[in-house]
């Protein structure tokens, strides 16, 4: 069973996103979500749909992890504690002075709609954060995601293994 993977943003960090993901057998890319016109999107990966970020509202069946990839400034204090109260979410915020007010708000919106999910904050050598996390949510010894670590080379890594 491989881990379903949504993308909201396909500028460069959604490409890279889509690229590590095709790197690990076990991750499906289920689809890309913009607020573009689908139609003007090209995606890499062959068969991936490319929906309007709207259609997130009635997918979470379809993705175990959603991976946010918008900026810090505006898109992801918007985005990230909406879609945390619906999905297990992977976002990139990096205004460093906020991060604590960053958290308390994804906190907010998961206790208001009551769903038990996870966030996952990824900063420039995320795999320090990260990788403890999805080794808790998914069983031990599965693939991890690929590596895109800021100031470091990429490669990926399995739960239990030294990093």
């Amino acid at each position: 069973m491989s881990i379903r993977i949504g993308i909201l943003g396909y500028g460069n960090l959604g490409r890279g996103v889509e690229s590590a993901i095709a790197h690990n057998e076990d991750m499906e890319l289920v689809g890309v979500f913009t607020r573009r016109n689908p139609e003007n999107v090209k995606v890499r990966t062959a068969g991936v749909k490319v929906l309007e970020a709207s259609e997130l509202e009635h997918m979470q069946d379809q993705i175990d992890v959603l991976v946010l990839c918008g900026g810090s400034a505006t898109d992801l204090p918007a985005q990230t504690p909406k879609y945390a109260a619906d999905y297990n979410v992977v976002d990139s915020f990096d205004t460093h002075a906020r991060i604590p007010e960053h958290f308390a708000d994804v906190d907010a919106a998961k206790k208001k709609r009551r769903k038990n999910r996870h966030y996952f904050l990824r900063l420039g050598s995320w795999n320090v954060l990260l990788k403890p996390l999805i080794c808790k949510l998914y069983s031990a010894g599965r693939t991890g995601l690929y590596l895109l670590g800021q100031g470091r080379q990429s490669g990926s890594f399995r739960c239990g293994s030294p990093d």
